[in-house]
């Protein structure tokens, strides 16, 4: 079944729509709540809205926040996702410090993914022996590729590992990702697509058409959970 699709005017709003989906969750689920969230740029406007008074009454000690990939360089370097959650974020909401379970990406690439399957073991629930997160926000590069799953590592779609080591096919950057199978095992799932350079990709999301993208093999497991979707006009132009 086709992911719910939810077209928006520009990018702030497409992001301000799904800001709100976090404060829904929580109404409905109790204790910790186990959020996975993304890098790149997609995702500022929507921490810029998770920061702002608009949704201050969120209830931050519950989350937890855990990144789906993360490049192997320092949390201080201008790359890191990390970095990137830390500014625009986390500095910005009484979040506990116990809570933040971050990818150590200063350490070798091998050593950062054992330490975060390891850390995903220790605190979030399984759900037919896979970490199942309360929420996941992914985005989508030009290629389609998802989390840092590329279109040349396919076989991160179906590995029995929560997560590993790849390396961007251009830059040969070091990364380390969660896999198809954890991605696919959340309860709620929510891709923000923004701008014209995903026009493409994105009409083949659509379309059905996107075998070899590895945005389109990330579908949940249990269909009564939610999926969607969220674009702005740009992104889903002419689809």
């Amino acid at each position: 079944m086709l992911p719910e699709t939810r077209i928006f005017p520009d990018a702030a709003t497409a992001a301000f729509e799904l800001a709100q989906e976090l404060p829904a969750a929580l109404r409905v689920t109790a204790g910790d709540f186990h959020l996975a969230i993304s890098g790149g740029t997609s995702p500022k406007l929507l921490f810029e809205a998770w920061a702002s008074a608009t949704f201050s009454a969120i209830p931050w000690p519950r989350i937890h926040f855990w990144w789906v990939d993360e490049r192997c360089v320092a949390p201080t370097h201008p790359d890191s996702n990390f970095g990137m959650t830390k500014k625009y974020l986390l500095d910005k909401i009484p979040v506990k410090r116990d809570n933040i379970h971050r990818i150590k990406g200063e350490l070798p690439p091998a050593k950062a993914c054992t330490e975060y399957a390891a850390e995903i073991m220790r605190h979030v629930p399984l759900n037919d022996n896979l970490p199942q997160f309360d929420m996941l926000i992914l985005g989508m590069g030009d290629d389609g590729h998802t989390a840092s799953i590329f279109p040349n590592r396919m076989d991160l779609l179906y590995t029995a590992a929560i997560c590993a080591v790849t390396q961007h096919p251009q830059s040969g950057q070091h990364r380390v990702t969660l896999t198809g199978p954890t991605l696919c095992n959340a309860m709620r799932l929510y891709f923000l697509i923004l701008g014209s350079s995903k026009n493409l990709c994105v009409r083949q999301l659509l379309h059905r058409q996107a075998d070899a993208l590895p945005a389109a093999h990330i579908t949940l497991s249990n269909p009564e959970y939610i999926q969607a979707y969220y674009l702005d006009r740009p992104a889903a132009k002419n689809s």
